[in-house]
């Protein structure tokens, strides 16, 4: 699961872009050690019927940005890759951000010290770490809080962040998202197809059923033109319950991706197939083993180890 891929002398530091370097380097091991399908043709196929010597791989994008047909288009074209890009629908084409864009544009390029949201009942964020991974914690914990609000809290607090704090957007080209006509063009490479991510990028959670339906309705008519023989889309923010899965069965949507961290093997149904992240702050190491599945070793062996300690110390 990917999101952005980025210029290597991008100035926007986020755990969601991927220096075009890296992802270079990602998709020539992806080349060499696995069989990389896209997931119409083993929905076509069916997995019992996919015989490779390679273990099998699918590449997906969520949100549907620019920088996916400029930056990571072009690898994937030379190493004829197929992935699919779940697109956010009503923002294709839009001079504009996401809103959770908007915060990482405005922390990342002023370097704030900290961001004082006490006014709004949020906290006081320090953000003063010269380290990029951990001063990406703490946009992750301000963008956890803000996605508890509603969109008109968070347009409020964006526009008192610019206003107080005096910041620019600059560089808004890496996070622009993309428009028909570079859509249109991937589409018919024939490498890329394309999935929905709802139409406004909600999380679906926190919607009424009406509201859910009318997301997931109004994403696919865009999508449908298309004429994918099947419906798939990924949840935004991997956020699903039984009242969201009961709906993607009333809409004919056959495959829902989550973002649990994990290999898709029997335990997980069609509507929560897991994918394993790779961000901006994931070394080439670090991706060959997470594709390899030993930090899956070693996270159940800690898990293992730390529930018989707990055993042992109730005792």
């Amino acid at each position: 699961m990917y999101h952005g891929i980025v210029k290597d002398n991008c100035p926007i530091k986020s755990w969601t872009l991927v220096k075009e370097s890296l992802f270079l380097k990602q998709m020539k091991y992806l080349k060499m050690n696995f069989n990389v399908l896209s997931i119409q043709n083993i929905l076509s196929n069916g997995l019992e019927n996919l015989s490779s010597k390679k273990p099998l791989a699918v590449i997906t994008f969520d949100d549907g940005y620019h920088n996916n047909y400029k930056y990571a288009f072009p690898i994937l074209k030379r190493f004829y890759l197929p992935a699919t890009i779940f697109l956010t629908t009503n923002i294709i084409g839009r001079n504009d951000l996401f809103w959770f864009d908007k915060i990482i544009n405005l922390l990342q390029q002023s370097r704030l010290g900290y961001l004082d949201l006490r006014y709004h009942r949020l906290s006081k964020y320090n953000l003063s770490y010269r380290n990029d991974k951990k001063r990406w914690e703490v946009i992750q914990n301000i963008l956890t809080d803000l996605k508890k609000l509603s969109s008109s809290k968070r347009d409020e607090i964006i526009k008192d962040i610019e206003v107080k704090y005096d910041i620019k957007y600059i560089n808004n080209e890496y996070l622009l998202p993309l428009n028909e006509y570079e859509i249109d063009e991937m589409s018919a490479s024939g490498l890329i197809e394309f999935g929905s991510h709802t139409h406004g990028h909600e999380i679906l959670t926190q919607l009424k059923y009406h509201d859910v339906e009318k997301t997931i309705i109004n994403s696919f008519n865009v999508i449908n033109k298309f004429n994918y023989k099947y419906n798939i889309m990924s949840y935004p923010n991997g956020d699903y319950d039984k009242i969201t899965i009961e709906i993607l069965k009333k809409y004919n949507v056959c495959l829902a991706f989550t973002t649990n961290n994990d290999f898709w093997v029997p335990k997980y149904s069609q509507y929560e197939v897991p994918r394993i992240a790779i961000g901006g702050f994931d070394t080439y190491i670090y991706f060959k083993l997470q594709l390899n599945g030993i930090l899956n070793v070693i996270n159940r062996l800690l898990t293992a180890k730390n529930k018989k300690t707990y055993v042992n110390i109730s005792m």
